[in-house]
């Protein structure tokens, strides 16, 4: 890998208009993802939220099923983040195959990891929020090590419900009420009427 080279601000403000493939300093753009929901500058909240939950599961040494964060900062006109290169989402997969489907044994062993990265979450205070195929994603094919092991991914939505004091876990107090959040494909029908932990174990959240 090569050595990583300091970049003014304005350089990398610059490099939004970089294409794929072309260089930036020590840099090359690999993929350029969506932009993220608009704020004041461009993906100003979820990616705020991502960054600090990436941080935390980095910290808590959960490196295998979810992404690396090597880098993040913030400029004037946007955000951005640089994370482990991933491979294709489970939905993907599933779609991409040559009969459409993908059989009980192999989904059972991605349903285990899936529920431990789901588990590795809630081990840091965290309840995703958008548990759905798309966000569960392989490592990438040139990765020996990532290849076969599921991520979890798109922390845009999580919410902290509890931290750890000492020896014990404080939940944070439930709201009265609040906005649903989620995708309606994938949420427990319960969730209709109201939520609470019970919904969110249905849909995995």
């Amino acid at each position: 890998m090569a050595k990583l080279k300091e970049v003014s601000a304005e350089e990398e403000e610059e490099s939004l208009g970089i294409k794929t493939n072309q260089l930036f300093g020590d840099w090359k753009i690999v993929k350029k993802l969506d932009e993220a929901e608009s704020s004041k500058s461009i993906g100003g909240a979820a990616i705020k939220l991502e960054i600090a939950v990436l941080e935390l599961l980095n910290k808590n040494n959960s490196k295998m099923y979810v992404p690396q964060l090597f880098r993040a900062r913030r400029r004037k006109k946007f955000h951005y983040m640089v994370v482990t290169l991933l491979g294709e989402n489970l939905r993907s997969l599933r779609t991409d195959s040559k009969t459409g489907r993908i059989s009980a044994e192999t989904w059972s062993r991605l349903a285990i990891q899936c529920l431990y990265g789901i588990k590795l979450v809630h081990e840091i205070g965290y309840i995703h929020r958008d548990i759905k195929p798309p966000n569960f994603v392989m490592g990438h094919r040139s990765d020996v090590n990532r290849v076969r092991v599921v991520h979890v991914l798109d922390f845009g939505m999580a919410r902290h419900f509890a931290r750890f004091d000492g020896n014990k876990w404080i939940v944070r107090k439930a709201r009265p009420s609040c906005d649903f959040r989620g995708t309606y494909r994938y949420c427990s029908p319960m969730c209709m009427r109201d939520v609470n932990n019970r919904e969110r174990m249905i849909s995995g959240h």
